[in-house]
């Protein structure tokens, strides 16, 4: 058991006094549960978390528009330079 938390720049996962910064990579969303992969920044190896809405209906929807959000933030940028020209 623990918290999941994102502060708009990184993800932090607390049990008890203890925080590890995580990568979270989603594997897979049912709507009302999701299955996330926390791979630890600055260690090896990593943890899997089914959350589920039912924990905080309330925070449900904004908690999946982060996980969306920074999964969005992490992919590379498009390749902007080849231009249209490139047929």
């Amino acid at each position: 058991r623990g918290s999941l938390l994102w502060d708009g720049v990184s993800w932090s996962l607390l049990i008890g006094s203890r925080s590890l910064l995580v990568l979270p990579a989603l594997v897979l969303d049912l709507q009302h549960i999701v299955l996330l992969r926390l791979q630890a920044v600055d260690k090896a190896g990593s943890t899997w978390v089914w959350l589920d809405r039912s924990r905080h209906p309330v925070r449900w929807l904004a908690l999946r528009r982060a996980v969306y959000a920074s999964r969005r933030r992490a992919e590379p940028a498009p390749d902007l330079a080849r231009g249209s020209d490139d047929r």
